[in-house]
């Protein structure tokens, strides 16, 4: 297992996407982690 350094700004832009996806989800409740995974890494599969 590697361990991967992030640097703050990277921490930064983490949080504001994780900020605003957690808003979407919260919309779309109960909502399946798998789902909500392909959704934030722009998985194809991903419902719109």
């Amino acid at each position: 297992m590697r361990i991967h350094t992030l640097e703050k700004t990277d921490i930064v832009k983490l949080k504001e996407l994780l900020d605003v996806y957690c808003e979407a989800f919260e919309e779309v409740h109960p909502f399946p982690s798998d789902v909500a995974w392909q959704r934030l890494m722009g998985h194809p599969a991903a419902p719109e």
